[in-house]
């Protein structure tokens, strides 16, 4: 929640950020885009925090999932970011992004 009040409206490169949440099964097994990058962390608490998805809309075409990976862990332990992507017709193999994404955080929540 904070990571969400805190990014709602900021600026990404020179184009504002619309935050919206994310349907819970954002995540779900069944979301398997055949490029998506498979980040691991050595954290062992990460199961026993809460998570949080964010949709961001209005995303460049050209930002990559690192990018905003990196701007988004000034808030937060992000836990995976996935841009959809779209075959690209003119390049076999190729994607194209769709301008928006998803943004899992990890906080700690009260038990």
């Amino acid at each position: 929640m904070k990571a969400y009040k805190k990014l709602s409206y900021s600026k990404f490169k020179h184009v504002p950020i619309y935050l919206e949440w994310a349907p819970e099964e954002a995540f779900s097994s069944e979301f398997k885009p055949s490029d998506k990058k498979v980040y691991t962390t050595v954290d062992e608490d990460i199961d026993q925090m809460e998570h949080a998805t964010l949709f961001v809309k209005n995303l460049n075409f050209d930002t990559t999932e690192d990018q905003l990976r990196a701007f988004f862990e000034k808030s937060g332990k992000v836990v995976t970011v996935s841009i959809a992507k779209k075959p690209n017709p003119k390049s076999h193999g190729g994607f194209l992004s769709r301008g928006y994404g998803f943004i899992e955080f990890c906080y700690q929540g009260s038990s």
